[in-house]
């Protein structure tokens, strides 16, 4: 899942440096980039795991550590990755549905990242699996964060545009 996740990190760190030179046009450019990358990977990792269930748990390091393959399952979470990318794509669209579509994604997302580290704390795991999840897991719910905050901010000071 890091070629999914690693190209967000990228635009992000890009979006941090950009902001003080670039102008408006080319800052919103980047920030469109931000959401559709998101959205897109979201729904790529979903569609991969109800496509190829079993490619995916066999693809994804670490996976196979947390249990035996139960194609069920993950074609469940498949579904829930396919709706968190949807959320950030249709909120990238609608700007004026934006906040609640992401805030909503960003919790399951925040909430996933928070369980991996709980089994670290509670011994479950090692915490070798931190850098190893950080890519696929933690990252993408920080990116949803500082993206759902950011829009809680455009929402507050009148600059986001209803359709």
């Amino acid at each position: 899942m890091l070629f999914v996740f690693a190209p967000l990190y990228v635009f992000v760190v890009h979006q941090r440096f950009a902001v003080s030179t670039a102008s408006m046009r080319e800052r919103e450019s980047v920030r469109r980039t931000n959401w559709v990358l998101l959205g897109v990977a979201l729904e790529a990792n979903g569609i991969f795991m109800l496509v190829a269930p079993n490619d995916w748990y066999l693809a994804v390091p670490g996976v196979t550590s947390t249990g035996p393959f139960n194609q069920h399952f993950l074609r469940d979470i498949g579904l829930v990755f396919l709706l968190l990318g949807g959320a950030f794509l249709l909120g990238a669209a609608r700007p004026q549905f934006r906040i609640v579509l992401w805030a909503a994604a960003s919790i399951w997302l925040l909430g996933h990242a928070l369980f991996h580290l709980w089994e670290v704390a509670v011994g479950i795991c090692s915490p070798s699996v931190i850098p190893r999840d950080f890519p696929a897991v933690s990252l993408p719910a920080i990116i949803a964060a500082i993206l759902t905050v950011w829009a809680i901010g455009q929402s507050r000071g009148g600059r986001v545009k209803t359709v």
